[in-house]
């Protein structure tokens, strides 16, 4: 921690060398002190909104010089702290915004790294365009989902958000700005993409882009037992004009035909995109489907269908919500061990809903841009996989008995050979983040990881959970 005097001479400074915004009003402060988990709460002591890279670079040197942490942040959705810190600097990455260019005819976008996907995808979708994933919450900045890996619905078959990245400009911790990519700087470029922004910060972004179809037909199924939820999420999984997959675990009741008993019910979102909804064979599928709590189909536009979920985020707002602490739980887990994880945590949140998606079997290798695996995204030694996350709301009174069974869930899930997602609460040590990254016969990233920070960040100004 720098001195009070240290720290009105580091304000100056950065207020006299940037081109962007230096913000030390108790408004912003307070804005930068926890993130969407509730869970967290560290000060820093000045939020910077930068121009461009150099900006970002000139922050970096002036954090070395003063010795003092720099975190990075979007709109702050992640749970467990990520973009936080005491004391420090915050760099608040949304000031970093302009869609530079699209090129349709070779697929891809340039954008700001503190761009919203949401006005990303309005843009490009007017040139009848898509990225390839787009997570369920589209208010959250490119930079933000790409340091962490991004899921969506469409990750059944597409993988994660950064299997989709072509090229980024980052700024490593020393301040040196870097365009990398598959071709120039592979081993670092892999290490960026899901790592944190332990390495450095995410400035601009080349994303792959998609043709997409007007509309979206969605098949909502309801299962009421986790086994033939499985099945038909594996059969769905499937089909080629499956575009997006997710599923769910809700507690019965909640506007759902009620049954007897507690537990939950499994719900399968099956949705296919088509110029022409009469050609799309709905019936056929929902005969495959085996769902025995029925179905219900929606049609509407296809970008409808990416923001259909933005009057549920935006709900988190109202006062009611916004007390409340969300300790999100993600992990990989491999199929086989998905039924005793879930019949596990239900009997612990039985008033939680718990997301459930099917991923593909082999992740980020199968496609055709990315060469190697990123290796700051773990993943499971076998497959097919299943995120499965614990979508917790919990009042700030009941917080601290609820955090020690995430906890247990947590290590659960690494038990049954699962990987945590990191966007979520984590709370590991230092023996745990090797684990995760390593493990028995992965050692050797945990030590390429520490030599790559060391090469990036020598300083330690970036703040990293796994430090």
């Amino acid at each position: 921690m720098i001195s009070t005097a240290g720290q009105k001479q580091l304000v100056s400074t950065l207020a006299r060398r940037l081109d962007g915004v230096v913000r030390t009003d108790l408004a912003a402060i307070q804005g930068a002190a926890t993130d969407f988990g509730q869970v967290i709460v560290k000060t820093p002591t000045v939020v910077v909104w930068p121009d461009h890279a150099d900006d970002v670079a000139t922050v970096l040197h002036c954090a070395q010089a003063a010795g003092c942490p720099v975190s990075i942040r979007g709109t702050g959705h992640s749970q467990g702290g990520q973009s936080l810190n005491q004391g420090g600097i915050v760099i608040d990455t949304r000031s970093l915004d302009p869609i530079e260019q699209i090129n349709k005819a070779e697929g891809w976008v340039i954008a700001g790294a503190g761009g919203l996907w949401s006005t990303l995808v309005r843009v490009v979708a007017a040139a009848g365009v898509l990225p390839p994933v787009l997570t369920d919450h589209t208010q959250v900045t490119i930079g933000g989902t790409l340091a962490i890996g991004g899921v969506g619905p469409a990750s059944f078959r597409q993988g994660l958000q950064i299997d989709h990245c072509l090229g980024l400009e980052v700024v490593l911790g020393t301040g040196e700005v870097l365009w990398i990519s598959p071709q120039h700087e592979p081993d670092l470029f892999h290490h960026v993409l899901g790592g944190l922004g332990q390495f450095g910060v995410i400035t601009k972004a080349k994303v792959r882009l998609r043709p997409f179809q007007r509309y979206t037909q969605t098949i909502r199924l309801v299962y009421h037992k986790l086994t033939t939820f499985l099945q038909g999420a594996q059969f769905f999984g499937q089909q080629p004009n499956v575009h997006w997959l997710e599923g769910f675990a809700r507690p019965r009741g909640g506007g759902l035909k009620p049954l007897t008993g507690a537990g939950h019910h499994y719900i399968l979102e099956v949705s296919t995109e088509s110029n022409d909804l009469t050609l799309i064979d709905g019936q056929r599928l929902w005969e495959d489907a085996n769902a025995e709590g029925g179905h219900t189909v929606v049609k509407r536009t296809t970008l409808d269908y990416v923001f259909r979920l933005e009057q549920v985020f935006a709900g988190y707002g109202r006062p009611v919500e916004k007390s409340r602490a969300r300790p999100w739980v993600e992990h990989f887990l491999p199929l086989s061990a998905v039924e005793e994880y879930v019949e596990t945590i239900a009997a612990s949140f039985p008033a939680t809903t718990f997301l459930l998606w099917p991923m593909p079997t082999s992740l980020a290798t199968s496609l055709p841009v990315v060469k190697s695996p990123h290796p700051m995204v773990a993943m499971p030694s076998v497959s097919p996989v299943v995120l499965v996350g614990i979508m917790a709301s919990i009042p700030p009174a009941q917080l601290e008995a609820a955090l020690p069974r995430l906890q247990q869930a947590s290590a659960l899930g690494i038990t049954l050979g699962g990987k945590r997602y990191l966007s979520g609460w984590v709370n590991f040590d230092q023996q745990q983040w090797r684990q995760h990254y390593g493990g028995a016969q992965r050692d050797q990233l945990w030590d390429h990881r520490q030599q790559l920070k060391q090469r990036c960040d020598p300083q330690q100004v970036l703040q990293s959970l796994c430090d």
